[in-house]
């Protein structure tokens, strides 16, 4: 008997560094956009392209069931993968790029279970593959397969290449020529936005009869510019065929269009808005994608289904939908998404009953995160995303340490895009208090402030709320304190300060501040509230320039004369004792040169070092954690070196952690920092923390190592009857293990050396050793 299995060995690296940044808060899916999706042995190959602007590298990923895996770097400037396809075990890619983990390939690429090659001498671009089970056939914009001449057509028998009559063309554009193609077990068919084959006209589509192309039923034609057909699928008697049209044959066809083998029929979809990118054929009827959202008036955004009855809307994606793939009972789906329905599922989804499901577990958020704060029972999260996790959560949610969970409904507003947001919190008795912009709450009318009830779950106004935005909230005594952009509370008169005691809002006695307040922190014993903002005058008459005290009975300013507060906006306040440190857009502190962050020592004013110097940005979180302060915002340097948006101050120098947040263009932005024990979460505008993928939220732990490689994963053994031993070793993306045999369980023999993500391992000649175990080790 035979046996695999494996073992783990751990490793630490220095600190502070990446390895500190947590790497689950991605996103389920896949980073690329996705145009390919197959599936071979069990397993789910994506690709397509990055989105980061002019990228030099794509990832094929591989999902086992489980987790997804890098299978493979494509190179290009930029790259992009269109199609995958598997000939018996080796799989072929095609696309647009130039390499393949460091191997020359121009567009088609194969893999043979140990290695990349590139294809008989190939040179073009590839938009499709297709396979009769003994050869490949590409299509796309190329004039000849190797050194056969070939129009954007040729199939490719494993050992040559062959010509396919006269090809399909022209090809005026490098994305013209054939991007469909579809074997139906006897046939092949190409769609794209050729209009010939030699001298017979093909508008479009085309079959192949062994010899030479032919017409199909005179193909499609566009009334208002140059047609092309994207998709095809076969449901065993009839074609369907899907792109960009407006007639088929003679008749009317609004994007798609049956062909019976006699005859064109126009499925009765009336008028469909937008163009068709894919098509598959399910147990329960044809499935349409593209970047439609409607079909005769019924909303059905970015796919629908047709049951040969019925049309019937099958999600709502907020992105096109660029390839469809059914196998067995599932129907997976790629494209350029990020949400469906009210699921983060990041470009790629899968169809069970009538929901969608993600493949994987990321923990990101969908869009900026704004606010963060550790209440009672977890941590939470304010911003303007709609999703958290794998979960719809709009504008808020809460982090229990595993996962997110919404807080009902979330909050809504009239303008349902980029003007909603939940930007504050404070916390009482198991409730939970938010301000913002919104107008909604759990389906309750709420004015910029309502409040989740932590034993009943529900959401409730507090009263009329305040007549605008909501910046910053602080809880003292069973009162909450706000501060924002509004002028009426409850409505009565509270200038941008106002405070709700349970039952009714009243502005502060004397009156509030005289412009916008950014910022509220409860002071550290001393019996304070401390407010920032643009302010110059709070009270009524008392000067404060941008920070003020209020003490519960009057205000007071940090600083007298010259030396009072700062001299431009304050956006974040931290208190440590009796110390306060603000941060903003500020260049001085009372009398100090101090560039966006200050510390106030109750008497005086002082500089962190130099600060953030440099360019513009500003301060927009500040939090004491663990001997630190750390420090969030859109600024580009602290204390002249070069640390972008996340900075951290041991009280004499500044440091960055590891790479910290970034964007794939500009400039990232920390917007809300909280602790939890020992980690530190961080939200804003970012998709990545420490080199890690990290979608809006992200969590530091000086502690712990997230880098610690994991295990290889072996599968089981097969014995294909030639005297061989094969398994497919399964590791993560640069992880370098070493495989090895034995008889005894006391001295292994390595067999192979590899860092490749997935491999399919062969040992000739070892099916007869009974007893022999294999391993992969972490080297």
């Amino acid at each position: 008997m035979l046996f695999t299995f494996t073992r783990f060995t751990p490793f630490l690296s220095a600190a502070p560094g990446n390895e500190h940044w947590d790497r689950q808060f991605g996103w389920p899916g896949t980073s690329e956009q996705c145009y390919a999706l197959r599936e071979h042995n069990g397993r789910i190959y994506a690709a397509g392209t990055s989105l980061a602007i002019d990228p030099t590298v794509t990832v094929i990923r591989v999902w086992d069931g489980k987790a997804w895996s890098d299978f493979a770097r494509v190179e290009g400037k930029p790259p992009a993968v269109f199609d995958v396809e598997f000939v018996g075990d080796d799989l072929y890619v095609g696309g647009i790029f130039s390499a393949i983990d460091g191997i020359p390939a121009a567009g088609l690429a194969r893999w043979d279970g140990f290695g990349w090659s590139e294809v008989g001498g190939f040179a073009g671009n590839v938009f499709a593959l297709a396979t009769d089970g003994a050869g490949l056939f590409v299509g796309g914009n190329f004039a000849d397969a190797g050194e056969v001449p070939a129009a954007n057509v040729a199939r490719w028998d494993g050992f040559g290449w062959e010509a396919m009559g006269d090809g399909l063309g022209p090809a005026d554009f490098a994305y013209d020529g054939v991007i469909s193609l579809l074997w139906t077990g006897a046939e092949l068919y190409a769609g794209g936005s050729f209009t010939k084959s030699g001298g017979l006209a093909v508008p479009c589509l085309a079959r192949w009869d062994g010899a030479a192309w032919e017409a199909v039923g005179g193909g499609v034609s566009e009334a208002f510019g140059d047609p092309r057909v994207n998709a095809l699928a076969w449901d065993g008697s009839a074609l369907y065929v899907g792109g960009l049209f407006s007639g088929a044959g003679t008749g009317f066809a609004s994007n798609v269009a049956r062909w019976d083998g006699g005859s064109w029929g126009n499925l009765p979809f009336g008028f469909l808005d937008g163009e068709v990118l894919s098509l598959a054929v399910a147990s329960d009827g044809v499935f349409v994608g593209g970047v439609f959202r409607t079909v005769s008036g019924l909303k059905t955004q970015g796919i629908l289904r047709w049951n040969g009855d019925s049309i019937f809307p099958a999600g709502t994606f907020d992105n096109a939908v660029y390839r469809l793939l059914v196998t067995g009972p599932d129907l997976y789906v790629g494209g350029g998404f990020i949400q469906v329905d009210d699921v983060i599922v990041n470009h790629v989804a899968r169809r069970e009953g009538d929901r969608w499901l993600p493949l994987g577990t990321g923990q990101g958020l969908s869009l900026n995160g704004r606010e963060l704060a550790a209440g009672p029972d977890g941590l939470y999260a304010g911003g303007f995303f709609t999703g958290a996790g794998t979960v719809g959560a709009s504008r808020v949610a809460r982090w229990d340490g595993s996962q997110w969970e919404p807080l009902g409904s979330g909050v809504k507003g009239t303008n349902s895009l980029s003007g909603t947001v939940v930007a504050a919190f404070a916390f009482h008795g198991g409730d939970v208090f938010a301000g913002g912009v919104f107008t909604n709450a759990g389906g309750v009318s709420a004015s910029n402030v309502a409040v989740w009830r932590g034993q009943s779950r529900t959401w409730e106004a507090l009263g009329s709320g305040v007549n605008g935005g909501v910046q910053s909230m602080a809880e003292k005594d069973g009162a909450i304190y706000a501060g924002g952009l509004f002028t009426l509370a409850g409505g009565v008169a509270a200038s941008r300060v106002a405070v709700w005691d349970g039952l009714q809002w009243s502005g502060l006695v004397g009156g509030g501040a005289n412009s916008n307040v950014n910022a509220v922190a409860v002071g550290d014993g001393d019996g304070g509230i401390y407010f920032g903002g643009r302010f110059t005058q709070v009270g009524g008459g008392v000067a404060a320039n941008r920070i003020a005290k209020w003490d519960g009975s009057n205000w007071s300013s940090l600083g007298t004369g010259p030396e009072n507060g700062v001299n431009g906006t304050v956006v974040a306040i931290a208190v440590k004792g009796p110390d306060i440190y603000v941060g903003g857009s500020f260049t001085a502190a009372g009398t100090v040169p101090a560039i966006r962050v200050a510390h106030w020592d109750g008497n005086h004013w002082s500089a962190l070092g130099t600060g953030l110097p440099g360019g513009s940005g500003t301060v927009n979180g500040l939090i004491h954690h663990q001997g630190f302060l750390y420090v969030g915002g859109t600024f580009t340097n602290a204390g002249g070196l070069d640390i972008p948006a996340l900075a951290r101050w041991d009280g004499s120098t500044w440091s960055g952690l590891g790479r910290g947040p970034a964007t794939s263009t500009g400039n990232p932005s920390v917007n809300g920092l909280a602790a939890i024990g020992e980690d530190l979460y961080v939200c804003g505008s970012f998709i990545s923390a420490g080199g890690k993928e990290s979608r809006y939220v992200g969590r530091w732990n000086e502690k712990l190592n997230f880098d610690a490689p994991s295990a290889p994963l072996l599968s089981a053994l097969t014995l294909p009857g030639d005297g061989s031993v094969r398994f497919h070793v399964s590791a993560g993306v640069g992880l370098e293990y070493v495989i090895e045999a034995t008889t005894r369980l006391d001295l292994w023999t390595p067999l192979s050396t590899n860092s490749v993500s997935q491999l399919d391992f062969v040992e000739t000649g070892a099916a007869g050793n009974a007893g022999r175990f294999y391993r992969a080790r972490v080297r």
